[in-house]
């Protein structure tokens, strides 16, 4: 079956900004209209780049958004946002090994079809927290989903149901969660960011 018209638009504008793809990690089954979701692996060029996943069918529908539901589960205050569509972009620095590129396409695929399961959808500016920490980031068993961090990435893809929302992934520890709330989610972002690398594991200063 050919894939929706919005996720040939998701793909082309993927195309037109990255190119081709290094490795493309497929998962099937899930639910609501996610029946297929494609993580996509953009390896650096160099040993000290970043590598890049990009999810590709959690835009398959607008997410759902229950009326009066609060924020994603350890969003920390933030409210739940009215639905929309939504693809999740995560960069590791480094190259990395087949079995954890594997892991983190796993975790980024459980984290799109978190709104089919809960009933609430995500954006900028929440947190959830995992059972387990996100693979290659040891100490991070959570994530706060941010706009843009890097200059080469967008904070909407235009596609033919409309802007399609890029959330940007980072895995944080339960100590920088404890601090996002107590200051506004900007402040927080601006703070992490000056604070350490988030592209790849905190070192021991900061868990």
């Amino acid at each position: 079956m050919s894939a929706p018209p919005v996720l040939r638009d998701v793909f082309r504008n993927l195309m037109e900004r990255r190119g081709d793809a290094a490795a493309s990690i497929t998962f099937d089954d899930g639910p609501g209209p996610v029946a297929r979701l494609d993580v996509f692996v953009y390896r650096p060029a160099e040993p000290a780049g970043l590598t890049t996943f990009v999810t590709v069918g959690m835009s398959t529908g607008p997410m759902p958004a229950a009326d009066g539901a609060e924020g994603a589960d350890g969003a920390d205050g933030a409210e739940n946002t009215e639905g929309g569509r939504a693809e999740l972009w995560l960069s590791r620095a480094g190259m990395l090994a087949p079995e954890d590129e594997q892991q983190i396409a796993m975790q980024l695929a459980n984290l799109a079809v978190y709104p089919w399961k809960t009933g609430r959808a995500v954006s900028w500016a929440q947190i959830v927290g995992f059972e387990q920490d996100f693979p290659t980031f040891p100490g991070c068993s959570a994530v706060f989903l941010a706009g843009p961090l890097l200059a080469d990435t967008p904070d909407f893809l235009d596609t033919c149901e409309g802007p399609v929302r890029v959330i940007t992934v980072v895995p944080i520890t339960q100590e920088e969660r404890a601090a996002a709330a107590t200051v506004p989610p900007m402040t927080f972002a601006g703070t992490l960011i000056e604070s350490r690398n988030v592209f790849t594991a905190p070192s021991a200063a900061h868990t």
